[in-house]
């Protein structure tokens, strides 16, 4: 029987054998190769494998639903190019619900931008389905992204780059759905940045800030009741408030220098974690008891703040890690980080927990190894 199938398979010509692989690829489904295509992501990749046969051509412009475009993937193209074919590739797709272009800057003066207009014909075909974007490249001329933005009102995740950010109106500009937005190396007034997060964006979880052009002597203050998970990066302010942040639980600051920083908190806080950064005057109010853990790195501090307001408040403290961090009080006393450090333990058994774990003194590495 076995040597009967195999005289049968060996007598099949090479074309009929291709002709059978084939119709196994056309017999997959389309929503099943739609998601491999998904997978793949790049643009690039994807047009090459649609060529495969007529119904994943119909697969790639029907059903794929992901499309990124890295301008390293074309460096043998002019930029006006690679701007042709993301306009061509993106408007023979339908439905598209994840779009990535990304221009890739090194430290070379001369850096390519991309033509405002190329943004506005991609939001215009996608706006119905869109629902992540993560657009980096330097633009021009200058446009109000906000006013281009807000017609696809099904966005959930934002992720914008080297962009400007002006004239915004809350009685206009509303991102109903939106629940991660980053903003790295954006140009925006802290005034509109306030307005944003207050009214713009009522279901917002997550909020990532790095290295923003903005005025560092004026007031940064801040609020989204809606907000769970918030990281700020490479930013010097005079005075950064936090309010209005009912259901804040995480706060990563990480290489920034705060003159004043004050945080409201409602009892949803769980860590904090100060990488790198200096917080010369700390103002942390409202309900702590929930709070867990705190982790400092090569930051200068004042503890007397964190530890009155967060760590002694709350009886849910679990963990608490200080690496090469500089004590900063404003009678200038010294602290030892062996006294801090035993100080510390006695106010946790004093509070009967005995699952606290204090690190101190150790680098940031040998942190990593224990974990």
């Amino acid at each position: 029987m076995n040597h009967n199938k195999q005289w049968s398979s060996a007598l099949v010509s090479p074309y009929e054998q291709a002709r059978e692989k084939e119709n196994k690829i056309e017999n997959l489904p389309m929503e099943i190769v739609g998601k491999i295509f998904d997978q793949i992501g790049e643009a690039r990749h994807v047009v090459v494998a649609s060529a495969t046969c007529k119904m994943w051509r119909k697969v790639w412009k029907d059903y794929t639903c992901a499309l990124s475009f890295n301008s390293n993937m074309y460096r043998d193209f002019h930029t006006s190019t690679f701007e042709v074919i993301i306009t061509q590739t993106i408007f023979q797709t339908r439905g598209l619900k994840s779009l990535s272009i990304v221009m890739e800057y090194d430290h070379d003066d001369h850096q390519e931008y991309l033509s405002s207009e190329l943004m506005v014909a991609c939001l215009m075909h996608t706006h119905d389905s869109l629902r992540q974007l993560h657009y980096s490249a330097k633009t021009t001329p200058n446009m109000n992204f906000i006013n281009t933005l807000c017609s696809a009102q099904k966005l959930e995740d934002l992720v914008l780059s080297f962009v400007f950010i002006f004239g915004f109106n809350p009685s206009h500009h509303k991102f109903h759905n939106l629940k991660s937005l980053s903003l790295n190396y954006v140009t925006i007034s802290p005034l509109n940045l306030s307005l944003i997060l207050l009214t713009a964006c009522p279901k917002l979880e997550t909020l990532v800030l790095v290295s923003l052009h903005i005025d560092k002597k004026t007031e940064l203050d801040l609020s989204n009741p809606s907000l769970k998970n918030f990281f700020v990066e490479d930013i010097n302010m005079a005075k950064f408030i936090i309010s209005k942040v009912d259901c804040l639980e995480n706060l990563h600051i990480k290489n920034c220098a705060i003159e004043f920083f004050k945080l409201v908190c409602k009892g949803a806080l769980k860590t904090l974690e100060i990488d790198s950064s200096d917080l010369i005057n700390i103002n942390i109010i409202g309900n702590t008891n929930n709070f867990e853990s705190v982790d400092v790195y090569n930051s200068t501090i004042m503890w007397s703040s964190i530890y009155s307001m967060l760590i002694k408040k709350s009886s849910k403290i679990k963990r608490i890690k200080l690496c090469y961090v500089d004590f900063y009080e404003e009678d200038d006393e010294d602290i030892d980080m062996e006294n801090l450090s035993s100080s510390t333990m006695a106010l946790f058994m004093s509070m009967n927990n005995n699952n606290v774990m204090v690190l101190i003194g150790k680098s940031k590495e040998e942190f990593d190894l224990e974990n």
